[in-house]
């Protein structure tokens, strides 16, 4: 079985503060694009992962595959039906590593995807949006299509309707920098010591009245352009492309 991994991007990005529980509270657009990876799932007698780089380089990928979040998804799904299920996965990597367009996360979503199908678990796409939470907070919304709205610390997703939308067409520069999510928060929290998050602020986002997506309380919350945060992590992330 063959499952497509889409790449993202953010449209609009805007951090609202730092939970309670330590994760920012965010509001976001995201689109899910027509590139990405390609995962194949066989049942097998064991787990395992085979990554073929389509050239985009995988040092920077985990060596210990059960650190992988592929593999991951495989031992959460286990956990919640409560017997092995033992899949060959094979992953063609074409999305840029630590390049903010969520290769990680679309590749494990893909994996709860495809087992669910594979192995005839039956899981709801709601209880699959659950799980992929526990994975990462932006797992769940590559288990939708289209655009999604994320908000939350990222796990609570709904698809926007753009039905009639024309197409956009975007163009993707990598000049091969790494950023991981916790070092491009970290630049984040370092600009913004004092922003606190506030109760009222996170609930006029999240308690949006049935069928209508809520109005962000501009009130102490940072758009975020793509390259404000890397900036300090990875100062090319702020370079104009060169004309010639």
């Amino acid at each position: 079985m063959k499952v497509f991994a889409p790449a993202k991007v953010n449209l609009g990005l805007r951090v609202l503060g730092t939970r309670a529980d330590g994760f920012h509270a965010l509001d976001s657009v995201v689109a899910l694009l027509g590139f990405g990876d390609d995962v194949e799932l066989e049942q097998a007698e064991t787990t395992t992962l085979e990554t073929v780089d389509d050239g985009v380089g995988l040092g920077a990928l985990p060596t210990d595959i059960e650190r992988n979040l592929a593999v991951r998804a495989v031992r959460l799904l286990e956990r919640e039906v409560g017997r092995p299920l033992p899949t060959r996965i094979r992953i063609t990597k074409r999305i840029p590593l630590g390049g903010g367009l969520g290769g990680g996360s679309t590749d494990a979503a893909a994996v709860l995807r495809g087992m669910n199908d594979l192995w005839a678990l039956g899981l709801s796409r709601e209880r699959l949006c659950a799980l992929g939470a526990e994975l990462g907070s932006d797992v769940p919304l590559f288990l939708l299509d289209g655009t999604v709205r994320m908000t939350g610390r990222g796990e609570t997703v709904e698809r926007l309707p753009m039905d009639g939308a024309p197409p956009l067409w975007l163009v993707l520069a990598n000049d091969g920098s790494h950023c991981s999510t916790p070092q491009v928060y970290g630049a984040w929290d370092a600009g913004h010591p004092k922003h606190q998050r506030t109760e009222n602020r996170e609930q006029k986002t999240e308690n949006a009245p049935a069928g209508r997506p809520a109005e962000p309380s501009s009130e102490g919350a940072t758009p975020v352009s793509p390259e404000s945060p890397v900036s300090p992590v990875s100062p090319t992330g702020r370079q104009p492309i060169s004309q010639s």
